[in-house]
């Protein structure tokens, strides 16, 4: 609570479920930003649909299923993190030899920017067990010759979405998770001209938005949807008030897409996709009844425009993520040097910090 009032009073515009307590004198319905509040800084969060320069997967065992198919569908350059060998014939893989503890790279990637027509990296902190993932960005940032900015604010990637415009989302248990002084300081830095904070699936552990929330055009998002059975009663109003309150914006239009969960409670969603410029990676479950899925390819494929490309997601999911949590999308300067040294094996992987 204390968070969302320090936002408020920061001068970022806080859209929140008309359900919650805290309204701010100073909030604004609308999701705009009263004039003055303060300056705005030219940086803006690069969104998902915004075509990057190159992809970060991580792999498991868990999912090599999962990976494969995505380095066939996955536009090159491809940089791998790999916890376990996989062999491929996908062209443009580079694999990278970087220490790291986890492969969720959504999570500890860089948080990426565009401040007035430049690529910056934000490197926010990530658990302090695992700080291998912890020191990613930076890696990253030397390897790729990207500039990367230190942010001391504890925010995974999977945490914030934005509309690439200055409107970002996220859950009630992200923002709560960051300290009184840090939200108002974290939105002006991300560029985010007002936060839209909506409810978090209640027995989803992450308590991430891009698990319900995605943002297919700066003005169109993707909203999960699940039924009224009694085990999803409590999910399905805390998605409805995600819905209606991205709507009450006034400059956003949703769309719903079903999310699935089983009697064990694990949730397979399908607004956690991966974009590409022509297309959308979907999750392809066979966990999920076959008109739960049909219904939702359709949505998804009517409503972005693109044509969808499926891939097996089961493992993922049961390890307790999604596509858009195993990939990242990576956004360089024009010239992308680094890149290319990568390419041509003439750029080590820096072995610490």
């Amino acid at each position: 609570m204390r968070s969302l009032v320090a936002l408020a009073c920061a001068g970022v515009a806080l859209v929140a479920p008309a359900s919650d307590a805290l309204r701010s004198d100073r909030s604004s319905a609308s999701g705009a930003t009263p004039r003055g509040w303060h300056e705005d800084s030219g940086r803006r969060l690069i969104a998902d649909w915004d075509p990057p320069d190159a992809f970060l997967v991580g792999h498991q065992d868990l999912w090599r299923e999962t990976t494969s198919a995505l380095l066939e569908v996955l536009p090159p350059p491809v940089l791998l993190l790999a916890a376990a060998p996989l062999q491929t014939a996908a062209a443009g893989i580079v694999a990278l030899g970087l220490a790291h503890e986890s492969s969720w790279v959504r999570d500890y990637g860089p948080l990426q920017i565009r401040n007035r027509g430049r690529v910056l990296w934000l490197d926010a902190d990530y658990y302090d067990q695992r700080s291998e993932d912890d020191a990613m960005p930076g890696r990253l940032g030397r390897l790729l010759r990207v500039k990367v900015e230190r942010a001391h604010h504890r925010l995974e990637g999977g945490g914030i979405i934005s509309n690439g415009q200055g409107r970002c989302v996220m859950t009630r248990a992200s923002v709560t998770r960051l300290d009184q002084s840090e939200p108002a300081d974290l939105a002006d830095r991300l560029g985010c001209t007002s936060l839209i904070v909506v409810p978090a699936l209640s027995g989803e552990q992450t308590g991430h938005v891009d698990q319900n929330v995605h943002f297919l055009r700066p003005d169109l998002a993707a909203v999960g949807s699940l039924g009224n059975g009694e085990q999803d009663r409590e999910d399905a109003t805390r998605l409805d008030a995600a819905a209606s309150t991205l709507e009450r914006t006034g400059a956003l239009r949703v769309v719903r897409v079903p999310i699935h969960r089983t009697s064990s409670g694990e949730f397979f969603s399908y607004v956690n996709v991966v974009d590409l410029a022509d297309a959308l990676i979907v999750p392809d479950f066979r966990q999920v009844p076959e008109d739960v899925q049909a219904h939702a390819y359709r949505v998804l494929e009517r409503a972005s425009g693109k044509r969808l490309v499926p891939v097996p997601a089961d493992g993922v999911v049961l390890a307790g993520g999604g596509l858009h949590c195993m990939v990242l999308g990576l956004h360089l300067e024009p010239s992308s040097v680094g890149l290319r040294l990568i390419q041509r094996g003439e750029s080590r992987p820096p072995s610490g910090d």
